[in-house]
């Protein structure tokens, strides 16, 4: 059997359970992806079909107006290729004081629709 998560920080040092306060966000937008690489984590492709909603993006931006300071980290497949990006970055990324795209692949092309 594989040990939990906590009992494997538990077992590397105690201190890495705990923690004085939350830094970042970490937010994966689903599985779609313009590559296919076989070491990615959540086997996303052009096949993807998880795929993170706005309702989700609106509890986000929730979280983030409940705790500010928070660093918004976006990653997924291919963050840019959910069609709700935009909406996204519009409504999450306002609120924090910090963003990044973990994307990449060169699948953005905004002609001037970020300000």
């Amino acid at each position: 059997m594989v040990p939990s998560f906590k009992n494997r920080l538990q077992a590397v040092n105690p201190k890495y359970e705990t923690f004085e306060n939350l830094q970042t966000l970490q937010v994966n937008l689903g599985n779609l992806c313009n590559l296919y690489c076989t070491h990615c984590h959540v086997a996303a492709s052009s096949r993807g079909t998880e795929i993170m909603g706005t309702d989700v993006m609106d509890q986000i931006a929730g979280v983030l107006t409940r705790h500010p300071g928070l660093t918004l980290d976006i990653t997924g497949g291919c963050p840019e290729m959910n069609p709700n990006f935009l909406y996204h970055v519009g409504c999450c990324g306002a609120i924090s004081r910090s963003w990044l795209n973990r994307g990449g692949n060169g699948c953005l092309s905004f002609a001037g629709t970020m300000t």
